[in-house]
């Protein structure tokens, strides 16, 4: 596909990044060009200097032949007017990134006067993460498909659990859950496991099934699974607005802290349900004279990695039994590993992956058997996708003993009229199910790609 992204920081470099792996046509369009030389040694995509607004800056760039515009500048009114442009001059498809509050309450309006195809929120979604981690506060993340019929959920196991030093199949025996660990990660290794697999402490698993199941399974293993019942957050930004105006809804008890008196200001009026501390939130004196070691979780969003990790390393070290950090920057996650710090999110990245998703979707074809939804996780070494079984899939009601899956393949869940089925050998698959599928192939854009 032909594909013009305008915005070269950090978060159009990361979808160019993902998108120039895919094989696809890429031109990067900003105005600065130092972060535009930056991407140009090292992303195999053309780059270009103009400004998105301009009509004959996007005709040069080739709009008018795109497949798919993708407008991701600082600004959301730049965003949007160059989606509009861009569609005026031909573009098949528009992106726009628009991360103000107030445009969010109006996205669907927005969608249909600008004729965009998509809108993404980096913010928006990185809080919706965060909230299903402090709802399951065992999890190192938690990833909801098919509507949040089914939910993966990452966990560092231990010595305690009853799962580990046996065989899965031995294991799995005793479990009354429908639950299935598809995937798992011990250091750097990464394997989709079967039945005789043994999972050791430290490994970090993934398992699937409903939130119910999996959230009774895990209690019955020795993991506590409570809901956060109270947090911290450190750090004004979009992301608490979001996560704050979600999670103090549902009850739960929340103190905010930002260095910027305004933002304070304004937080507190939005968010009246919400405690706002004018202060520094990486000031551990100011942490703990706000009781830190009260709160069940602390979340840090400040727009400072470094800062971010240290405090978030303190408050390990003081017994908060859940730490979420935020990171901007790539190549943090095997130090935050080594350090014991597993919850990080970041927006660029859940960008990216939202992007792809909707490019594979584009990029299939026939669309018979179009991707829903895609999740990569392990660090990019795997995938979760989501799928809909047509009349044109193969091997429908032939028993799973019998189907001849690629390697490292492995069908996770089937939803088959709101019923989870965790699959065994004797299941097959239905016309109309949806279809989660985990691997460590990348670029399935249709079901029938899985099988040998």
């Amino acid at each position: 596909m032909r594909i013009l992204i305008v915005g070269a920081g950090k978060v159009g470099y990361t979808i160019a990044s993902y998108l120039s792996k895919e094989n696809h046509d890429i031109t990067l369009m900003d105005n600065n060009l130092s972060v535009l030389q930056s991407a140009q040694d090292s992303l195999n995509v053309i780059c270009l200097k103009g400004s998105g607004t301009s009509m004959s800056a996007l005709l040069e760039a080739g709009v008018d032949k795109a497949d798919l515009m993708i407008a991701v500048t600082s600004s959301d009114e730049v965003n949007m007017l160059c989606c509009l442009t861009a569609r005026r001059l031909g573009a098949a498809h528009t992106v726009a990134r628009i991360r103000d509050p107030e445009y969010s309450k109006e996205l669907n309006a927005l969608k249909k006067d600008l004729g965009l195809d998509m809108v993404i929120n980096p913010e928006y979604q990185t809080a919706m993460e965060i909230a299903r981690i402090l709802r399951f506060p065992a999890a190192v993340s938690v990833d909801p498909f098919a509507g949040g019929h089914v939910e993966m959920v990452a966990y560092r196991l231990t010595e305690e659990e009853k799962v580990v030093n046996q065989p899965l199949y031995k294991a799995m025996s005793k479990a009354s859950q429908a639950v299935l660990f598809c995937a798992v990660q011990r250091g750097d290794e990464f394997f989709i496991p079967n039945g005789n697999t043994e999972l050791k402490a430290g490994d970090l698993a993934y398992i699937i099934g409903r939130g119910s199941q999996i959230e009774n399974f895990l209690k019955a293993n020795g993991r506590k699974t409570h809901s956060v019942k109270s947090a911290m957050v450190v750090g004004g930004g979009r992301i608490a607005y979001y996560l704050c105006d979600s999670v103090s809804s549902s009850g739960m008890r929340v103190k905010i802290i930002d260095v910027d008196q305004t933002k304070c200001e304004e937080l507190d009026e939005m968010l009246p349900d919400c405690i706002v501390i004018h202060g520094d939130g990486t000031d551990m004196e100011l942490l703990e004279s706000e009781n830190i070691r009260e709160c069940e979780a602390l979340v840090l969003l400040t727009g400072n990695d470094e800062e971010n990790v240290i405090t978030g390393l303190y408050a390990r070290q003081i017994g908060i039994k859940k730490v979420i950090v935020k990171v901007s920057r790539d190549g943090y996650s095997r130090l935050l590993k080594e350090l014991k710090l597993d919850s990080v999110v970041s927006p660029k990245n859940i960008t990216a992956i939202q992007i792809i998703r909707y490019v594979r979707a584009l990029n299939n074809s026939q669309g018979a058997e179009s991707l829903e939804m895609l999740y990569r996780f392990a660090e990019g070494h795997a995938e979760a996708a989501q799928f809909s079984v047509t009349e044109t899939t193969k091997y429908t009601g032939v028993p799973f003993r019998k189907v001849p899956f690629k390697p490292h393949v492995l069908v996770a869940a089937i939803i088959r009229r709101s019923q989870v089925i965790i699959p065994s050998g004797t299941d097959s698959l239905q016309e109309k199910d949806t279809v989660i599928v985990v691997s460590n192939h990348f670029g399935f854009t249709e079901l029938n790609e899985i099988f040998a």
